[in-house]
């Protein structure tokens, strides 16, 4: 067992008021379903970011080859290209919809990827930290997370998707 604090500065600046600073183990030993929903959670973010890339290309309407030529490029990060989403089509209402629910989402999933995990030393309870304190580590409200980002990938993915949108040749 290594106890550990905050990594230097993560805390930097605290006030009165702020959470105390928690000494952590960073252990294993977590539950094999919370593993999975966290993971889960990982690659369908994964492909809701590689969705909302492919809808800023689609709405422009340029061809893959074209649009990756410009300056902006598929390594931009998620937000900027939802931003791009947002100021480019201000008056497609449900893409609005869609991408801040993403943007949403996103602040959720950081608060599950880039938490501390590990256990209090104080009370030996595991969880997963950030700033504002200990996020718990409730397996359901996970699940939830993970069915809102399944939904808004695809219901981006169909929204935006002309092809699908096509009528089918009889």
């Amino acid at each position: 067992m290594w106890p550990t604090a905050w990594p230097a500065g993560y805390n930097a600046g605290m006030s009165d008021t702020d959470p105390p600073r928690v000494l952590l183990d960073i252990c294993d030993g977590w539950s094999p379903d919370l593993m999975d929903v966290v993971g889960q959670i990982a690659v369908a973010f994964g492909q809701l970011e590689w969705v909302v890339y492919l809808s800023a290309k689609r709405k422009s309407t340029k061809a893959l080859r074209e649009f990756r030529k410009e300056k902006e490029n598929r390594t931009d990060k998620f937000g900027t290209w939802c931003c791009r989403l947002l100021e480019r089509y201000p008056g497609d209402n449900k893409l609005s919809s869609l991408i801040n629910r993403a943007l949403i989402a996103g602040k959720a999933r950081n608060d599950v990827i880039h938490a501390v995990w590990g256990k209090d030393l104080s009370d030996q309870r595991l969880g997963r930290w950030r700033p504002s304190g200990n996020l718990g580590i409730e397996i359901e409200p996970l699940r939830v997370l993970l069915r809102s980002v399944r939904e808004i990938r695809d219901e981006l993915n169909e929204y935006t998707n002309a092809k699908k949108k096509a009528p089918q040749a009889s």
